[in-house]
């Protein structure tokens, strides 16, 4: 799956002689955002579980090494929240 606009390159070398399927996608309908925004307020799907990984700005870095699994171990999805920290300082 690519999903990203633009040129890609692909190298097959890897591949040998398996079948493969190249299949792009190119963005979403507002139908679809706002079928998961209703998914998501309707509260049956544990969406909150999917992140268990917050940083703050400052740890963005973190939180890439983290998605990579070179940072904090077992981050499935993490948020970056602008405010994570600054709320802690000023409470």
């Amino acid at each position: 799956m690519l999903a990203a606009a633009g040129n890609q390159s692909i190298s097959t070398g890897g591949a040998g002689r398996k079948n493969l399927t190249l299949k792009w996608a190119h963005g979403h309908s507002y139908g679809s955002v706002e079928l998961a925004i209703q998914y998501i307020a309707s509260g049956e799907f544990p969406i909150a579980e999917l992140t268990k990984h917050h940083f703050g700005l400052k740890d963005v870095d973190l939180a890439i090494k983290s998605i990579a699994g070179e940072g904090v171990p077992g981050a499935i999805h993490v948020s970056v929240d602008p405010w994570e920290g600054l709320r802690q300082e000023a409470g």
